[in-house]
């Protein structure tokens, strides 16, 4: 049997019933609130550590809210007003027409199609209430703040705070950003089918974002066209105008008016602020509170200390003279505080990375400068630092279970310096092969030098090396006598026709020059690479990754043995 379809009174009468007996049954307690802009805002300032004055923040212009509502278009109002909230006007905070449409569409498709959220309710979701979750509780608790908005403020107050609130995508939050990020202008100065766009984007920022598609823009901004048609908000001639009239999108590109000293610190602030939920809910509210709201921000920076690292740079790499940027950072290690941060050669410049930040950012490999952290660890570890290690120029570590272009970590860098006696051992198999293909044998005089024109890659221009190849022998043989020869060069050299591990007839096998040892002191200071590799080898990576954390850093430094060397990016703040 089927039961007959109700009329839109009766369903009426029944979702008033509910909500009634609803109400009575929620209990909760609710907060008070307080929504209210200043009536006068007052710009915010950066000072140094000496409280000297370092600039006024002042707005970029896309993140400006507005102060009144005339100072967005009636034209504009109307669009969001048609497509969100077409009687905003009329209703007290809810709209019962709107939530029975919404209603009967989500039953007709068997599920959530349609909202029935008025631009009140929209603003309570946006700046009132935390819980988002699509519960009863939540829609009267969100019914309850909208009906009582509605009651303490005015109608042309609450459309204010949505309009500067709402996300319209591409990173706008408010209508004043939407305006300058998708057409670089002033929301004054929009034009009907603009605003129709900006108001097409608010049910689905993502989807329908003109810099991405811009045909789905397009499509929904002709629907808020017909909407405001609809409305009596255009007239026929202004809608076949608009509908023949394509907005013309244009990219924002902010623009700062004055200079002022250490600009690329100050930026890092100004983003810490903005990106510090501390400081209020929204990115949109932390905005308010940075450009209007009469902040003293209080540094570190030391200004002299700041002219002076500026001028270093420009003395050691000109400027105009085919030269690099340069970063320098400087702290104060009791505290920590940033005393000095030159992030690049000129923040006010024109050049498209002018305003790049080298002192933060991506990073660049530490170096050097990461062997102390190693021996911090070393320490923490048990490791005493008059501990003795050989710092040969050059030594190879197998690592297990690496590919095969990784499996050998070949470092150079003792106390003799980077250059290697002797080339490494791919390029001493292939001269081996070189002289035995030509040669028949693999007896080489002991003066002998073979050249081999090398490639590490086919389409690689060759490298022309001499291998003294009975040395190389000699010392393959000595390394195997000793165990130290890594398994799979055992392998190739056991495949090289008639090799043996035994010298030549006559001749006794010579052990290599012992590489001079040294202890960790001297190494650190010097900065032999091959000591501190051998020292990672045995402690571990992840001991010299935990000391750089509990240090501080916070780039991502990944647990192998290499870090010690300062193979990872870091920045300058690390």
């Amino acid at each position: 049997v089927s039961s007959p379809s109700l009329s839109p009174r009766r369903l009426l009468a029944v979702l008033l019933v509910l909500s009634i007996i609803a109400t009575g049954c929620y209990r909760y307690e609710t907060r008070q609130f307080d929504i209210a802009i200043p009536e006068q805002a007052e710009s915010s300032i950066v000072v140094s550590r000496n409280g000297s004055l370092i600039t006024t923040l002042v707005a970029p212009e896309n993140r400006t809210s507005a102060r009144r509502l005339d100072e967005i278009p009636e034209l504009v109002r109307n669009a969001v007003l048609a497509i969100e909230d077409e009687r905003f006007y009329e209703h007290d905070g809810f709209d019962i027409k709107a939530i029975i449409r919404a209603a009967r569409s989500n039953l007709e498709t068997g599920g959530i199609s349609q909202g029935g959220s008025t631009i009140t309710q929209q603003y309570v979701k946006l700046a009132i209430i935390e819980n988002v979750e699509q519960t009863a509780s939540r829609k009267l608790e969100e019914l309850w703040y909208a009906t009582r908005l509605e009651d303490e403020y005015g109608k042309d107050f609450i459309l204010l705070q949505y309009l500067n609130t709402v996300y319209f995508g591409h990173g706008a939050y408010g209508i004043k950003a939407a305006a300058l990020s998708y057409f670089n202008k002033d929301v004054s100065q929009l034009g009907v089918a603009e605003a129709a766009m900006l108001a097409g984007l608010l049910k689905a920022p993502s989807r329908y974002d003109p810099f991405r598609d811009y045909a789905a823009g397009l499509r929904r901004s002709h629907l808020v066209l017909d909407r405001m048609l609809a409305n009596d908000f255009l007239t026929a001639e202004e809608h076949a105008e608009a509908m023949a009239s394509p907005p013309q999108l244009e990219e924002y590109e902010p623009r700062l008016e004055t200079e002022y000293p250490a600009g690329h610190f100050v930026e890092e602030v100004r983003l810490w602020f903005l990106d510090n939920p501390a400081f209020g809910a929204s990115r949109s509210i932390r905005e308010m509170l940075l450009y209007e709201g009469g902040l003293r921000i209080e540094t570190t920076i030391d200004l002299n200390l700041q002219m002076a690292a500026e001028q270093a740079v420009e003395n050691h790499l000109p400027a105009n003279q085919g030269h690099p940027d340069a970063a320098v950072v400087v702290m104060d290690p009791q505290n920590g505080h940033v005393l000095v941060m030159v992030g690049g050669r000129d923040f006010f410049a024109d050049d498209e990375d002018a305003k790049v930040n080298l002192a933060v950012g991506n990073g660049r490999q530490a170096g050097s400068s990461f062997k102390p952290i190693g021996l911090a660890a070393a320490l923490e570890s048990g490791w005493e630092p008059t501990a003795f290690y050989p710092a040969p120029t050059m030594i190879e570590f197998f690592i297990p279970g690496a590919d095969v272009d990784n499996r050998v970590w070949r470092v150079s860098g003792g106390v003799n310096g980077h250059d290697a006696l002797e080339p490494r051992f791919e390029k001493g198999l292939t001269a081996l092969f070189q002289f035995m293909v030509r040669e028949g044998h693999l007896d080489a005089p002991a003066d002998h030098v073979e050249v081999i024109a090398y490639r590490d890659e086919p389409e690689d221009d060759p490298e022309y090396i001499g291998v003294r190849l009975a040395e190389w022998s000699n010392n393959r043989r000595w390394e195997y006598g000793r165990g130290e020869l890594f398994d799979y060069r055992v392998a190739m050299l056991e495949d090289v026709p008639g090799w043996s591990w035994e010298p030549p007839e006559g001749q006794i096998l010579v052990p290599a020059p012992e590489p001079p040892t040294v202890d960790l002191i001297r190494a650190t200071r010097r900065s032999y690479n091959s000591v501190f590799a051998q020292l990672s080898m045995q402690m571990g990576a992840q001991r010299v990754v935990s000391m750089a954390r509990r240090l501080g850093m916070r780039s991502p430094v990944q647990p192998v043995n290499s870090n010690v060397l300062g193979t990872s990016d870091v920045t300058l703040i690390d």
